[in-house]
């Protein structure tokens, strides 16, 4: 059960790791007003 439970964290904690990596990738690529990313930076950290 608590190899289960730590998979199941392990696969979030990607999860959301790659969404934050894209997410941030995506405002930097699109090149979008500093006022968006730094809102962004503040919700995330």
């Amino acid at each position: 059960m608590e190899l289960r439970k730590r998979a199941f964290g392990l696969s979030i904690g990607l999860f959301w790791g790659l969404v934050i990596l894209l997410g941030t990738w995506w405002l930097l690529f699109v090149g979008s007003p500093g006022e968006i990313f730094s809102k962004a930076s503040t919700f995330y950290v």
